[in-house]
C-alpha cells in the first residue's frame, strides 16, 4: 500500500542531492594554502610542536590529493577531502552542513581506521571537522579538539566552526580562496564592506573566464548564508548578468523542475532499504513520518545508523532523531 507523499518529501529528496555549495567548499579546501591558513589559524599551535607530525608548512610543499581513494565498497560513508604530506603523515578533513555529535564521532573514527588500514597502519594522521553549519555547536569551543576514548580505540579530530571565522582576518591573508570562505562567518562586522573588498580582490587577481569562475564560486559560497544576493548586487550589470547566468549559479538560485513520482519513489526505496537493514517491524506512525515530514539529512541520519544499530529503538537512539508527533515541534 503506497504510503502518504506531500511537497516536503519530493523537497527533501532536492535537499539530499549533491548540494552545489558543498562541492565548491571542497574544492577550495583543496587548493593552494587554504588548508595551511586553516591549520594556522584554528588548530592549537601545541599541535604542530608533536614530533610526530610534520611542520605545517610541509601541507602546501609536498602535498598531493586523494581525492575519493578511502571510499569503502558502501555509500554510506565517502571521505571528503583526503591529502597525503610527504612520505608519512595523511590529513584528512571532513566537511559538514548537519552536525550530529555522535554521529560524526563514529564517521571520523571509522574514515582513520580505513585510512590506516589502507597504509598498512605505517601514516599518521590528522582529522578535522570542518562545520559551515548555521547553528554554533559546541565543539567548535576551547581548542577545538575531540577526543573519543573507549580504551580499546582512540581517536582524536579538531573541529574548526567556518561561522566562528574571523572574515576581515581572511580577508587580510590576500588569498582570495580563503578569503571567500570568510563568507561563511555568521557574522561580518560591515559586511557590505567586506563583500565590496572580497569583489575587488577577486577582480585584481582574475581575468576573463577565471574572474567569472572565482565569482561563481563566491556565489556558491555565500549562498549557504544567503549572501549571494548582495554579491551579486554589487557587480557590474554586465558581470552580474555573466555571473547568474552561469549554469552552477543558476541551479543554486533556482527550483530545477523534476518529476515528483520519481523522486517519492526513490524516497519510498530508501525507506524500504532501511526497514531491511534492523531486526522488528517499524511502527506505522514512523513510515508515515519518513514519508511524510522526514527531512533529507534526518533520512540520511538513519542511513549511517543503520550500520551500527540492529533493532528500531536503536535506529533512532543512534540517529538522534525525533520522529513522534509528542516530541516532535516539527508536527505540532
Amino acid at each position: 500500500m503506497a504510503l502518504p507523499l506531500n511537497n516536503r518529501a519530493a523537497d527533501a529528496l532536492l535537499d539530499g542531492q549533491p548540494r552545489p555549495f558543498d562541492g565548491v567548499i571542497k574544492q577550495i579546501l583543496g587548493r593552494p594554502k587554504v588548508l595551511l591558513r586553516l591549520c594556522k589559524d584554528h588548530i592549537d599551535p601545541s599541535v604542530e610542536a608533536r614530533s610526530d607530525l610534520p611542520d605545517f608548512e610541509d601541507i602546501d610543499q609536498s602535498t598531493t590529493w586523494l581525492e575519493e581513494e578511502f571510499r569503502p565498497d558502501q555509500d554510506l560513508w565517502r571521505a571528503d577531502k583526503i591529502a597525503r604530506v610527504g612520505t608519512s603523515f595523511v590529513i584528512h578533513v571532513e566537511q559538514q552542513t548537519d552536525h550530529r555529535a555522535k554521529l560524526m564521532r563514529a564517521r571520523m573514527m571509522q574514515y582513520a581506521a580505513y585510512i590506516s588500514t589502507y597504509y598498512d597502519f605505517k601514516m599518521k594522521i590528522l582529522q578535522i571537522y570542518y562545520y559551515t553549519g548555521d547553528k554554533p555547536i559546541q565543539w567548535s569551543q576551547g581548542k577545538g579538539q575531540i577526543l573519543s576514548d573507549s580504551v580499546a580505540i582512540l581517536n582524536q579530530f579538531h573541529v574548526i566552526d567556518a561561522g566562528r571565522h574571523d572574515a576581515w582576518k581572511m580577508l587580510k591573508s590576500g588569498n582570495t580562496d580563503y578569503a571567500s570562505l570568510g563568507l561563511l562567518a555568521r557574522n561580518i562586522d560591515r559586511q557590505d564592506q567586506f563583500i565590496a573588498d572580497l569583489i575587488s580582490l577577486v577582480q585584481k587577481q582574475n581575468q576573463g573566464i577565471e574572474l567569472i569562475k572565482a565569482l561563481v564560486g563566491c556565489v556558491a559560497v555565500a549562498s549557504l548564508r544567503n549572501r549571494d544576493s548582495q554579491i551579486l548586487g554589487m557587480l557590474s550589470e554586465k558581470m552580474k548578468t555573466a555571473v547568474a547566468e552561469d549554469p552552477f549559479v543558476r541551479s543554486i538560485r533556482e527550483h530545477m523542475s523534476t518529476d515528483m513520482r520519481a523522486l517519492a519513489n526513490e524516497f519510498y526505496k530508501r525507506v524500504q532499504r532501511l526497514k531491511h537493514k534492523v531486526r522488528g517491524d517499524f511502527p506505522t506512525e514512523f513510515l508515515d513520518w519518513a514519508m511524510t515530514v522526514a527531512t533529507s539529512d534526518e533520512i540520511e541520519a538513519l542511513e549511517t545508523a543503520s550500520m551500527m544499530a540492529t533493532t528500531f529503538e536503536q535506529l533512532v537512539e543512534v540517529a538522534q532523531v525525533s520522529w513522534r508527533p509528542e516530541c516532535d515541534p516539527k508536527l505540532g
